[in-house]
């Protein structure tokens, strides 16, 4: 399979990919159905002006992303071919989960504070270690913040 495109006015890849077509036409002079082969170099040769050739986009590049980002290949016309170049960026849709998880972890301890603001009310023994537990939430608090700022910056650009 070959792959060939052309970026159109809004800046978007357009992509075909050619492979070999088998077909069966009948013979206008003898009438029996003989198989044609549509080959790649017929296909190539009936697209239109500025289709060009396809890089393959490098796996090793997309891979190459820390924790929380992504790379994204950005296709360009490079003269003779369409090629990528790579661009690390923040991975939104990641940033969100991590953020919903934090909150459901959040979530997960509100029984345990709710049971020591009884046992407070009442005048039991604790039956969790409150110091303990207020330190744990608030690191949680504090990186939910920390990524809904980062988020808010990148949505802001």
């Amino acid at each position: 399979m070959v792959e060939y495109g052309f970026i159109d006015n809004d800046g978007y890849l357009r992509v075909k990919a050619l492979e070999p077509v088998t077909f069966q036409e009948r013979n206008p002079d003898t009438g029996v159905l003989e198989t044609k082969v549509y080959t790649v170099e017929d296909q190539i040769n009936d697209l239109p002006p500025g289709w060009k050739p396809l890089e393959r986009i490098d796996d090793d590049q997309i891979r190459k992303a820390d924790d929380g980002y992504m790379v994204t290949a950005i296709p360009y016309d490079a003269g003779e071919t369409i090629s990528y170049h790579y661009e690390v960026v923040p991975d939104l849709q990641a940033m969100r989960r991590r953020i919903e998880d934090l909150k459901a972890t959040l979530a997960d301890s509100d029984y345990q504070i709710i049971k020591c603001y009884e046992a407070a009310l009442i005048g039991t023994p604790l039956p969790y270690d409150v110091t303990e537990l207020h330190n744990s939430r608030q690191q949680i608090r504090d990186k939910i913040n920390s990524l809904e700022e980062i988020q808010a910056n990148m949505m802001s650009l």
